[in-house]
């Protein structure tokens, strides 16, 4: 230890020094970070200082951290738990992943437990903490605690109307100034009409009893606009199928319907643009379930990012040539970093459904051995900014945090050799 605070009790316990200090000023995120730091080094007590962190990213209230944070809980679990203690510490941490979690059954019967257990002075430990849970389930754990959010908007455990968007559910992809399905969502009007198929070449687009307007040679963000409105209005695609010619083309009539994606097109602003500054972006670790961040993480390194979806088939081809990229530069580790961040679980619009959803998506990566890649997951409130509407999106950032290239149309290692000098 080299940071003034090295023992545990120190680090830990004491009031005002080591990670408290950056709570004390609702600094969450970095002291769960310092926390995470913490443990690198000191793997006694972790247990505590497991919770601890949880407790911070948790009280920061975005749904990356809420993630994160009952990652972290998983961590505190003490096994085997000493039958003679007088906390039922286990417990305890059940009830705190079950209310992160939404689970009000599974907390009660926590509490439960609790209450059951070895009592301190008369008292069962931890049983009013829990008992405020119940008392706020369904609100952030902040609100529990009496504190604010960090947050900019805590994750709400229903969709809000600024949260839901209206569209037909098609995933699009650019090429050649063309746009063709590269995937249909579920349940979509477009999958449900049984009209449009991927690979299908969109022409125009209609609103209404409007002419079409050609969507040829437009950016993605001018397209997608042009489909997205607002839900049960009736908006006209001049479909192509797949392999035929412009003869062939026909118009699908389709009802917009609220699709609960993480995707928030600004169609005023657009993707970011090549020589400005590129967002913040904080995001989950998937090997790890750590917090990180493109800023802090990767300060001083090209980043290659890759936006991308397990369900959304062309991104399955993209993370694919991806791994194959960053293969070719492994011996440049220190000079660029291959980052992919997975929106999945966002359509939902349920948090308490994105665990189960990060779950499937580790478990895909672990199928595929996409391995030579850093993965990472963000939430809706940490891809604002980024106004992605379609996946795969392709960014190139340099090392002093600005936009090279956005979806860049030659090889991605004939672009990024040059930036090398090599």
């Amino acid at each position: 230890m080299s940071r003034g605070w090295q023992s545990y009790r120190d680090f830990d316990q004491t009031p005002g020094h080591g990670w408290r200090a950056l709570a004390d000023q609702k600094r969450f995120v970095e002291a769960a970070q310092l926390i995470e730091a913490y443990l690198g080094m000191e793997a006694r007590n972790g247990a505590n200082l497991h919770f601890h962190a949880a407790q911070c990213l948790a009280l920061e209230g975005s749904a990356s951290s809420i993630t994160s944070a009952i990652a972290h809980l998983r961590d505190a679990q003490v096994n085997p738990e000493p039958p003679d203690s007088p906390i039922r510490w286990n417990d305890y941490v059940a009830a705190t992943a079950a209310f992160l979690k939404g689970d009000l059954p599974a907390l009660k019967e926590a509490r439960e437990r609790i209450a059951l257990g070895p009592k301190v002075n008369g008292e069962s430990v931890n049983l009013d903490v829990v008992d405020r849970l119940i008392a706020n389930f369904g609100n952030s754990y902040a609100d529990a605690y009496g504190l604010k959010s960090s947050a900019e908007k805590r994750p709400a455990l229903s969709p809000t109307a600024e949260d839901v968007l209206a569209g037909v559910g098609l995933v699009l992809r650019p090429k050649d100034g063309n746009f063709f399905v590269g995937d249909l969502l579920p349940d979509s009007a477009a999958i449900v009409s049984q009209l449009i198929h991927k690979d299908d070449r969109i022409l125009a687009v209609g609103e209404a009893e409007q002419g079409a307007q050609s969507i040829i040679g437009k950016s993605i963000e001018e397209a997608v606009a042009l489909i997205r409105g607002k839900a049960g209005t009736r908006v006209r695609l001049t479909v192509v199928p797949a392999g035929a010619d412009d003869s062939a083309a026909r118009e699908v009539p389709l009802t917009r319907g609220q699709l609960r994606l993480a995707l928030r097109l600004s169609s005023a602003s657009g993707l970011p643009k090549p020589g400005t500054q590129a967002p913040e972006l904080p995001y989950m670790c998937l090997d790890d379930g750590r917090m990180a961040s493109l800023a802090a993480t990767h300060r001083g390194k090209i980043v290659v990012l890759e936006f991308w979806a397990t369900w959304c088939g062309p991104c399955q081809h993209a993370i694919g040539d991806l791994q194959e990229t960053a293969a070719k530069f492994a011996n440049r580790k220190d000079k660029i970093d291959f980052l992919t961040i997975s929106i999945d679980g966002n359509d939902e619009g349920d948090v308490t459904k994105i665990p189960g959803a990060i779950d499937k998506l580790v478990a895909h990566l672990k199928q595929q051995d996409w391995t030579h890649t850093i993965n990472g997951w963000a939430g809706i409130g940490e891809l604002k900014g980024w106004n992605v509407c379609a996946v795969p999106t392709t960014f190139i950032i340099g090392a002093d945090g600005k936009v090279i290239s956005v979806n860049p149309p030659e090889k991605l290692e004939d672009v990024i050799a040059p930036l090398l000098g090599r």
